[in-house]
């Protein structure tokens, strides 16, 4: 499965193909742009292998089929274990499950890739090139009768100019801060992004808690091409702030609720376990797959 791309909002005019719009943001110091390059160069290597695998997933559907249909548990596990090989170093257990009928294995994964909207103008802040958090999902596909590999957008977006500010205000690399930021997302109430009437306020920025500071973000809700134009919901973060930049009003959130009540127990659920569309009102609805996402995701905070 491919990524998303979102279609662009209402007035967006058409713009002129241009190959240095899609530059990373540039920074004044030389340190912040070599670290930020050869950092996405590492993930771009190991996506890769990801690529290969998701794109020639009939290569492996008989080891999913093992890991789906086999009577023993040690032997779905034998073939979760040479999926996971084959995926490669750039993937990060995030739920397994293997019991049942409805085995399925979920990673998480950094891509970096081009904006995810299409036709952005550069004024708009949309067009930069990016890293994103994307789910590799093996096993059982809804409604429960198929099995595959696939992959998609699944938690953050990340441009070019918010890991800068990372790399330049924390002096570590993004990686930690953002799987961070990923598991606390996944944790936050549904509240924090839903309006009284199921709306999203896409207008409303938030501070996700990730090191010693938090991603400022706000929640995007479009179109994904790629799947039919089904409703994608992910946060797009604006930067990086610091704890000791931070005004009082400005709260870092790594809520921990309830299993059912969290944004990765629904609206921030892998899109093939979920299924979102908005009435004619704008208000979300949702359809989640009985069996969901296995509960790994309910690790501690200090699982990053």
């Amino acid at each position: 499965m491919n990524s998303i791309e979102h279609k662009p909002p209402a007035g967006f005019r058409k713009r002129v193909p241009d190959t240095s719009l899609r530059q990373p943001t540039v920074y004044a110091d030389a340190a912040i742009r070599g670290k930020l390059r050869h950092w996405k160069e590492k993930l771009a290597r190991q996506y890769r292998a990801i690529d290969r695998v998701v794109g020639n997933s009939a290569r492996l559907s008989p080891v999913v089929e093992d890991m789906v249909k086999r009577g023993s548990l040690r032997g779905r596990h034998r073939a979760f274990e040479k999926i996971a090989q084959e995926l490669g170093a750039g993937v990060v257990l995030e739920g397994l499950r293997l019991e049942g009928d409805y085995p399925v294995a979920v990673w998480s994964a950094l891509k970096p890739r081009e904006s995810l909207t299409v036709e952005a103008l550069v004024e708009s802040g949309l067009a930069q090139n990016c890293v994103t958090v994307n789910y590799v999902l093996a096993g059982v596909e809804p409604p429960g009768d198929r099995f595959g590999i696939m992959d998609g957008l699944w938690t953050l977006e990340l441009p070019d100019h918010a890991l800068g500010r990372a790399i330049e205000r924390s002096g570590l690399l993004p990686g930690a801060l953002i799987a961070e930021a990923h598991h606390n997302l996944l944790r936050l109430r549904t509240a924090t992004i839903l309006q009284n009437d199921n709306s999203i306020n896409s207008e409303r920025r938030f501070l996700v808690k990730a090191g010693a500071g938090g991603f400022v973000c706000r929640i995007r809700a479009a179109p994904d091409i790629s799947r039919g134009d089904a409703i994608q919901i992910h946060a797009r973060s604006d930067t990086w702030l610091a704890e000791d930049m931070l005004r009082d009003e400005q709260i870092l959130l790594a809520d921990d609720d309830a299993p059912g009540e969290r944004l990765g127990d629904r609206l921030l659920l892998p899109a093939p376990l979920l299924r979102i569309v908005r009435d004619a009102d704008m208000r979300l609805h949702t359809a989640v797959w009985a069996f969901g996402l296995p509960e790994l995701l309910a690790n501690p905070a200090g699982r990053a």
